[in-house]
């Protein structure tokens, strides 16, 4: 009778220990799982610290970008909304003048074409007309360039508050 009582206590023990040992192979395969997601979250939180010091960064040279446009501000005489509706205004009329030149200068050909001016055309009052087609360009030209440096000025504003926006929305 013991060694019914040996045999089924071995039984018994050899499926506690193959049950021990599957616990434990799941219990090493869970760790090695845990110990994978605290490695990846780890550089994640680095990843994003560093964003975060980046984002500092940007947030300290808008500052800074704002500080002097405030200092600018302050520069300006009273009525500082006006001289904007002003800029604006000024900018309307280049860019109206300026488009109206170039369509003026489209209209005829690419060649420059002399007005004749008589019988008697010299070769001094050519030239005198391609001055001023030459000054015309040029007079265009640069009100291009005012256009275009009046929209980057503009452009370049908004996005200074917009970049402060958003670092504001992320630091909250």
């Amino acid at each position: 009778m013991s060694s019914k009582f040996d045999e089924l206590r071995q039984k018994k023990n050899a499926r506690i220990k193959a049950e021990n040992m599957e616990l434990r192979r799941e219990l090493n395969s869970r760790n090695n799982e845990l110990k994978k997601t605290v490695a990846d979250s780890s550089a994640k939180i680095g990843k994003l610290n560093a964003k975060i010091v980046e984002l500092e960064k940007y947030k300290s040279a808008i500052n800074k970008l704002d500080s002097d446009m405030d200092q600018c501000d302050k520069k300006l005489p009273e009525g500082g909304s006006d001289i904007s509706d002003r800029e604006i205004n000024v900018f309307l009329k280049y860019k109206k003048k300026t488009l109206e030149i170039f369509n003026h200068a489209a209209r005829k050909s690419d060649s420059i074409g002399l007005v004749p001016l008589g019988p008697r055309t010299s070769m001094i009052e050519h030239l005198a007309q391609l001055c001023d087609k030459a000054l015309i360009a040029e007079e265009c030209t640069l009100e291009a360039n005012q256009e275009e440096i009046f929209c980057w000025h503009y452009y370049g504003r908004n996005f200074v508050f917009q970049l402060k926006a958003l670092c504001d929305k992320v630091k909250r």
